[in-house]
């Protein structure tokens, strides 16, 4: 529905809809008077607002997943499942579910996992998985060369090449 609108309507929505979701729902979890503007003051909300992510989303399916992880198990794992969109964590959730033995949040969030890649294949066709296989080399060769805005990425990789590793080591 966002492509609908003109380019800055829709990107203001997009901002201060995800960022509305992002302060309500961690609201929950950081309780407090100043919570609020700590996590304005959040150096990753200041960016993420600025360039349009997804991080308040996949924040917010993270929180969801927490909270209900314990009392409902099912509703965790498709929060979790919810979030295939970034496949990272598609390596790291499964392994932190097993070694808590959230057994129904994993097979939850294995069945959202299918059930949503399976939405988009039918909606947008095999074509998208193919372009997403063939481009990964691309995108390894502009990581690897440092071609990517790495100050901006929250990982091991790009915490090693910034304090001037070799790609190999990082």
């Amino acid at each position: 529905p966002l492509a609908l609108l003109p380019y800055i309507v829709a990107y203001a929505v997009w901002a201060l809809g995800t960022l509305a979701l992002y302060l309500g729902y961690l609201r929950r979890i950081v309780p407090g008077p100043h919570a609020l503007w700590l996590l304005l003051a959040f150096p990753a909300a200041f960016l993420n607002l600025m360039h349009g992510q997804n991080g308040f989303i996949t924040v917010v399916l993270l929180a969801a997943a927490c909270l209900n992880l314990e009392r409902r198990p099912w509703l965790a794992g498709v929060f979790i499942g919810l979030l295939c969109y970034k496949p990272q964590l598609g390596l790291l959730l499964p392994l932190v579910l097993i070694a808590g033995r959230h057994w129904r949040a994993f097979a939850s969030a294995a069945l959202a996992t299918l059930a949503v890649c399976g939405l988009a294949t039918l909606v947008f066709g095999v074509e998208n998985w193919v372009a997403f296989w063939n481009n990964l080399p691309t995108q390894q060769h502009k990581l690897e060369a440092g071609l990517l805005y790495m100050h901006k990425m929250p990982t091991a990789f790009a915490a090693v090449r910034l304090l001037g590793g070799e790609a190999w080591l990082a």
